[in-house]
């Protein structure tokens, strides 16, 4: 790859990493080379975020303000939605939730780097569940973040046994109803109580 190009370490970043000369990098160490070329490199961003963060430019970057980075980039809008689902799993990994981990999105809690987001933008959403409710008033449909947020206890408008009984619900209407989390939401539904799931 040619390694002054960000595309190609973000594209090498992608395949899980490589060897460039006599050097193995991994997918991590790709990420932060996209950004260290290009800082406004939104799927490099998202990326290192998935990857629970990395050194950018000498400092020490945190999932958090990676998905803050992307949710800030207009150009980014597609990936809103997914991610505020990986920012509350990040908020609620570190925030010891009972949410099952997906580890590639665990991060270390370190202050937002007033480089990569706003301190507004941190104090606004400070709970899992505010992160699931974005990615909700995005797509409605969106089951995974609707068994998220039943699992970080629902929200003001939404009880947990609404979340999993939506969760099934939307699953039921589109995506693959063997996901993973339908297990989870038949299981919190049952822990709930119990409820009505129209499909």
């Amino acid at each position: 790859i040619d390694p002054k190009y960000g595309p190609s370490w973000y594209n090498l970043g992608t395949v899980g990493g490589g060897p460039v000369g006599d050097k193995e990098y991994p997918k991590k160490a790709c990420f932060e080379k996209a950004l260290e070329i290009d800082p406004n490199d939104g799927s490099s961003w998202y990326n290192l975020g998935n990857a629970g963060g990395g050194n950018v430019g000498g400092k020490e970057i945190d999932a958090d303000a990676c998905y803050d980075r992307v949710l800030a980039m207009e150009s980014m809008k597609d990936k809103h939605r997914d991610t505020w689902y990986n920012k509350g799993r990040s908020i609620g990994m570190l925030s010891g939730s009972n949410a099952p981990a997906e580890p590639a999105k665990v991060s270390c809690w370190f202050c937002c780097s007033s480089k990569c987001c706003s301190s507004e933008s941190a104090k606004k959403y400070e709970t899992e569940g505010e992160c699931y409710e974005e990615a909700l008033k995005l797509d409605k449909q969106y089951s995974r973040a609707w068994c998220a947020l039943g699992n970080a206890g629902g929200s003001q408008n939404d009880s947990p046994q609404d979340c999993f009984q939506k969760t099934l619900e939307t699953n039921m209407s589109g995506e693959k109803y063997a996901e993973p989390w339908c297990t989870e939401a038949w299981y919190g539904l049952g822990n709930a109580g119990g409820g009505t799931v129209r499909g």
